[in-house]
């Protein structure tokens, strides 16, 4: 008599060892693999599908990895997803892309030539299990290789994040596609190789080079001479006579003042250490160390470092953003020690933004005319500027150039909830934009859709909302998807912004692009005080000020032919020189405006590492570089950087929210006991009555 469990078991194991020879049977066959994840977070984009299959020449891919007992714990589980998507790269690329896993610590050869060649750098991380807790060195990186063209290096830091939340490190995975896509656009169609470099270089450099000499360095930096020689003389050889250098003589003392060259501290040294190189180009003088926190600068890096000068001033190899803010002056004394000035406002902005551009800063205080070579201008947090600085970007755009105005009517930066300082201020550039149908407001914009948080008073912890700070993309209708740099936006947050009023202007469209929600309310900012989330529950501020409600546009686009302010008759400090040659009116281009200066602040991107809920600086970058990529037209790799970076924030519901969910949380369980019990009884008559009635017969 057959067993019917044995056959259940015979089927079942029958049906498991076909679906692992499907899934091996398949694997192979790209076209029959489907990803359903929510933004299709494990596909290649269509960009990188166009640039990467239309390769003609083959591109290497090595991924430095140490082996996973090395690396850090935390980190671990981002390393299949790493090896994963450089598979789909290869699968993609038909055999012109070629993927080398190197584990360095195997390979002292090969951990060199990573080190000199591709500044492959080992990461410190603290490594636990029941044996031990230590810190060790680990090898993340990976090191894209085309022919005549030099190595792209992405490190540990381009392919990974972490942030803080509630004290513990999480760490995620960046937008690994977004970074290697990039480097193969540059590698392929970015960069030429040297000699064509120098070509387009349409200056002279030259490099003075401030050394102590090797019998005064201490012994881990008697290499450096060696090392910069090699860099420079590699240089020189490809110039076309473009490039020259020396070795100043220290003892030299007019030379070393003017050149103010600060001395490195170094414990135990008898004389002052001098590694200093100094590069100019057509008065353009910068200090470069010769030193990093490793030691000696490689040759690789010294010449990259030059290299990244000349191609600030090649124009057609790289496209050019010019940072506009107020830097305040650097004081004297502290260049002579070497000492930094106070950190510039937006410059962890300015280091996203030289991934992908070149990047020329510009002091808002001291400008009389835009630099010709500047394709986007971004105008970040102007403060009483002079006419002549406003008169400067307004014949800017006459010019057909692009802007981004970053700015509002209120002085704020993010600081202590408790102790908020909030000032009316102007910009000076209300009546140009004003001018072109842009009035930006004289009010701060709250908006209670700003998501959930967690309050500590007293001892206990509390749930409100956080500040009533304007979340773009939490809400509904408030992004604009016509425009096509917001098709990808999935949520942005702004601190203390103003609003903007649209008016058409003759032979110009104005289109707004984002908007707050239905629950925003706007404050004057002398009004505007400290949160009370313990007597003020909802938003931290009473009800009479949140009384009326709707929405309000943060960010707005303007297309089209702009006139110049100068061209009416008023009243002007500006020279009649400049007035003579006034250009009136422009062609065809476009601006954006954004009702709000301290969204890309430097001290965004430090609160972006305490968790989603205090910035959403990566975000807003990311949003920053789709604007940058509409202004210049040039929109493909806009279309996978924020994928697989879904924000789901946390929404805040009412109390017939609650009550519903509450409820469907009672009676859903009973429901489905009920069913069950119902099935139950239902199966146990049928079994009963089939044995009755076997009996009868």
């Amino acid at each position: 008599m057959k067993n019917p469990k044995h056959d259940i078991w015979i089927g079942a194991g029958l049906l498991v060892l076909n679906l692992i020879l499907a899934n091996i049977l398949v694997a192979s066959f790209s076209p029959f693999r489907i990803d359903l994840t929510d933004g299709q977070v494990f596909s290649l984009s269509p960009t990188t599908k166009e640039i990467v299959g239309n390769l003609e020449e083959t591109i290497e891919i090595r991924a430095y990895i140490s082996k996973p007992r090395m690396i850090q714990k935390s980190i671990r589980p981002a390393i299949p997803r790493i090896t994963d998507l450089l598979e789909e790269f290869a699968i993609l690329g038909k055999g012109l892309v070629k993927i080398s896993a190197i584990v360095p610590e195997d390979d002292p050869e090969a951990e060199e030539e990573a080190q000199k060649k591709f500044r492959v750098r080992p990461q410190l991380g603290i490594v636990r299990d029941e044996r031990q807790e230590g810190i060790k060195s680990f090898y993340l990186s990976l090191v894209v290789l085309y022919p005549n063209t030099d190595p792209i290096t992405l490190s540990l830091q381009q392919l990974i994040t972490q942030r803080f939340i509630g004290g513990e490190p999480i760490i995620e995975l960046k937008n690994v596609e977004l970074e290697l896509t990039k480097a193969i656009k540059k590698a392929v169609y970015g960069f030429e190789n040297k000699r064509k470099l120098f070509q387009r270089f349409p200056r002279e450099m030259k490099v003075t080079c401030f050394v102590s000499p090797k019998a005064d360095l201490p012994r881990s930096l008697k290499p450096a001479i060696a090392k910069v020689k090699e860099a420079l003389l590699d240089l020189a050889s490809q110039s076309l006579g473009k490039f020259s250098y020396e070795f100043a003589d220290l003892a030299n003392k007019k030379k070393m003042e003017a050149f103010q060259v600060p001395s490195i501290p170094f414990p135990g040294a008898e004389k002052p250490i001098y590694l200093w190189m100094f590069a100019e180009v057509d008065h353009d003088l910068r200090a470069m160390p010769l030193f990093s926190e490793t030691g000696v600068a490689e040759a690789i890096e010294i010449t990259d470092m030059l290299r990244a000068m000349i191609r600030e001033h090649t124009p057609g190899l790289l496209r050019t953003i010019g940072v506009a803010e107020h830097r305040p002056p650097a004081n004297p004394n502290d260049l002579r020690i070497g000492k930094q000035g106070p950190p510039a406002p937006f410059k962890a902005m300015s280091q996203e933004l030289r991934s992908e551009h070149n990047v020329v800063p510009i002091n808002l205080a001291t400008l009389k005319k835009v630099p010709q070579e500047v394709d986007v201008l971004m105008v970040m947090e102007p403060r009483m500027m002079k006419e002549s600085a406003v008169f400067a970007i307004d014949q800017y755009v006459m010019r057909g150039g692009r802007v981004i105005f970053c700015l509002d009517r209120s002085a704020s930066v993010p600081s202590n909830p408790r102790t908020l300082k909030i000032e009316s201020t102007q910009s000076g550039l209300e009546d140009v934009l004003m001018n072109w149908g842009v009035t930006i407001q004289n009010s701060v914009l709250m908006d209670d859709n700003c998501g959930i948080m967690w309050w500590e008073t007293r001892g206990r912890t509390i749930e409100a909302p956080w500040f009533p700070l304007p979340q773009p993309g939490a809400g509904s209708n408030d992004v604009n998807e016509d425009l096509p740099f917001m098709t990808s936006v999935d949520a942005l947050r702004f601190w203390f912004p103003s609003t903007l009023k649209l008016k058409q202007v003759a032979g110009l469209k104005a289109t707004w692009a984002l908007k707050s929600s239905r629950e925003s309310w706007t404050v004057s900012p002398l009004s505007l005080a400290s949160p009370n989330f313990e007597k003020y529950k909802v938003g931290g501020y009473p009800e009479a000020r949140m009384s009326r409600k709707k929405k309000h546009i943060i960010a707005a686009a303007v297309e089209g032919k702009f006139s110049s302010l100068w061209a009416q008759n008023r009243p002007t400090q500006i020279g009649e020189k400049d007035l003579a040659t006034v250009k009136k009116e422009s062609r065809d281009t476009k601006i954006v405006v954004i009702a709000n200066g301290d969204f890309l602040h430097s001290v965004q991107s430090v609160l972006a590492r305490q968790g989603p809920r205090f910035s959403l600086f990566d975000l807003n970058m990311n949003w920053v570089f789709d604007v940058i990529d509409w202004l210049l037209e040039d929109d493909d790799l806009a279309r996978i950087r924020n994928r697989g970076r879904q924000f789901r924030g946390l929404v805040r519901l009412d109390d017939k929210d609650k009550d519903r969910i509450i409820l469907a949380n009672l009676l859903i369980p009973i429901a489905l006991l009920a069913l069950l019990g119902l099935g139950l009884f239902t199966v146990r008559r049928l079994r009963t009555g089939s044995m009755s009635m076997r009996k009868v017969s």
